[in-house]
């Protein structure tokens, strides 16, 4: 479950949240506010929607245990379809539609007995398209959940004289309905998922819906979503937002796959603020994946897109993207993924009288594997690097070269268990073009890390899966200076530990479970430690 830059990058949002605390306490004036601001989207990040990118990540990894249990070469193509579109709107940190879509994968996979509601098969030349859909259970179903979101976070500033203490504390008990369902457009099926929610913060109903028509080696998709939230607490707070898109191609070929697929979202709010602004993205994915044999397959994907806002910091950006993939993979936890991703960047971002504008160009090559190298022992390994150099490299967007380098010995417990310890190393380098001046604001966040990290996983067949990982780091900043900000960039000490489950406990009712607490201490400075607490907490039950 470890993304990249996983604990290094808490820490640095944790930098920014303090320094824009700090800065409000103390009215010292938009400066630093416009840096911190310059070439990021204006998303609105709540501590909800970080909740939510967990839950999908655990409903993912459940899924991935149910497809070792009933998924084959045969299996219906929809379930591919379905898992490939998560991932999509998941790339896209639309969490909320990627879970109703998983939703609808756990229930095909939990009913392996019920005829699917679309029977696709590529590689022959037939095409089955039912001209009716049968009402059975195996087409609808229906599900409660409840539980707690609850975050904890304490900012300690060395530099005030009174209590430097600052907490933020969120409560949020929440409960939710969600119900699928197909209905007839002529011969085609439609699914519909629909979600309810009901928390302190949000109402939101959530709305997704897809169809499909096959022919013989193609296919035409089309997906909708919408989803609206409205705010229990500021009016200005609530918002529509709707997601489209049409896929055309072959995706589920267990020979050469491909597919074209373009994507639009629109974000509005009745009532924009500079930190809540409007939004307008599209994009299109052009993918071809080609497999040699069963385990090795290439894959090549390019993806422009594009962002605007309508609001606030008017940020935009134009990106194409080009990622290649080679994967060998002979199991869930076997297999070995190289990959590069290629990608350069134009943005700007209008901030109240100035322009920011500038762009980038970005090559990341990636080695992640875990293999087996003898009964019951294996090892798991990443290596990243990622070179970052920008059109204008100045002290607010410097040109970065980031490495990371982790190794992790297991003991395999099971064909599916494994506890291993291991450790990483990583760095960052900022560089400046423009002047001297820049170049020792932009170095000042140059660090070098290396840490100890202990990861368990248990998964059962018959649904469980509990995964831990508890990473300690020491990180150094050799070039923070001494001034009155001297504690924003220091060295620090940091744990931190994550826990993510799914338990089954009866075949109707099921526990879900995110938690995760960092503690980042300050190696030189009193009183300039922060620590978050995060913790989801849901019970879930299916009709």
């Amino acid at each position: 479950m470890t993304k990249r830059r996983t604990s290094v990058k808490l820490k640095d949002e944790s930098l920014r949240h303090k320094f824009d605390r700090t800065l409000r306490a103390l009215t010292l004036g938009l400066g630093f506010l416009l840096i911190s601001g310059i070439g990021l989207p204006q998303e609105e990040g709540t501590t909800t929607g970080e909740i939510e990118q967990n839950l999908y990540e655990i409903q993912y990894t459940r899924i991935q245990t149910l497809l070792i249990q009933h998924f084959t070469e045969e299996q219906d193509s929809l379930i591919i379809s379905l898992i490939h579109d998560a991932q999509d709107l998941a790339r896209d940190s639309s969490w909320t539609e990627a879970r109703e879509i998983l939703t609808t994968v756990e229930m095909l996979l939990e009913n392996p007995d019920q005829d699917p509601p679309l029977s696709v098969h590529l590689n022959s030349q037939s095409v089955t398209l039912p001209s009716e859909i049968s009402t059975t259970p195996g087409n609808s179903s229906f599900q409660l959940e409840t539980g707690v979101d609850y975050s904890l976070q304490e900012y300690e500033l060395s530099f005030l004289e009174s209590d430097s203490l600052l907490i933020d504390e969120l409560q949020n008990p929440y409960i939710g309905i969600h119900f699928s369902h197909m209905l007839n457009l002529g011969t085609l099926p439609i699914r519909f998922n629909h979600m309810l929610k009901v928390d302190n913060q949000y109402l939101n109903y959530s709305l997704f819906s897809f169809l499909e028509k096959a022919r013989t080696n193609s296919l035409h998709r089309v997906d909708v979503a919408a989803n609206l939230f409205v705010s229990q607490t500021h009016l200005d707070a609530t918002f529509m937002d709707g997601n489209f898109s049409y896929l055309w191609g072959n995706p589920y070929s267990f020979d050469n796959r491909w597919y074209f697929q373009i994507r639009n979202r629109i974000k509005w709010y009745p009532q924009p603020q500079d930190v809540s602004t409007n939004i307008f993205s599209g994009s299109a994915t052009m993918f071809y994946e080609h497999y040699f044999t069963r385990p090795h397959s290439l894959a090549i994907t390019f993806s422009p897109s594009y962002y605007k806002e309508w609001h606030g910091s008017l940020y935009n950006f134009f990106r194409n993207g080009l990622d290649l993939e080679y994967q060998y993979r002979v199991k869930y936890n076997r297999f070995i993924k190289i990959s590069s991703r290629f990608e350069l960047n134009n943005f700007r971002n209008e901030l109240t009288d100035s322009l920011y504008k500038n762009k980038y160009f970005q090559v990341q090559p990636k080695v992640e594997f875990e293999v087996e190298l003898k009964s019951h022992f294996g090892v798991a390994g990443n290596l990243e690097v990622e070179r970052k150099l920008y059109k204008t490299a100045d002290a607010i967007s410097p040109d970065e070269t980031y490495l990371n380098i982790s190794l992790v010995p297991k003991i395999y417990l099971g064909e599916l268990n494994s506890f291993g310890i291991g450790g990483f190393w990583e760095k960052l380098t900022n560089q400046a073009r423009t002047s001297s001046e820049d170049q020792a604001f932009a170095r000042q966040g140059n660090y070098t890390a290396k840490g100890i990290q202990i990861v368990a996983e248990y998964i059962q067949f018959s649904g469980s899966m509990i995964e831990l990982e508890y990473r300690i780091s020491w990180r150094d900043y050799p070039y923070a200076e001494d001034s009155f900000l001297n504690s924003f960039y220091s060295d620090r000490f940091v744990h931190s530990i994550t826990l993510v489950g799914w338990i089954p406990i009866t075949r109707n009712w099921q526990i879900q479970l995110f938690g995760n607490y960092d503690n980042d201490q300050d190696r030189h400075f009193e009183s300039n430690d922060t620590r978050n607490t995060l913790l989801s907490a849901g019970i879930v039950y299916k009709f």
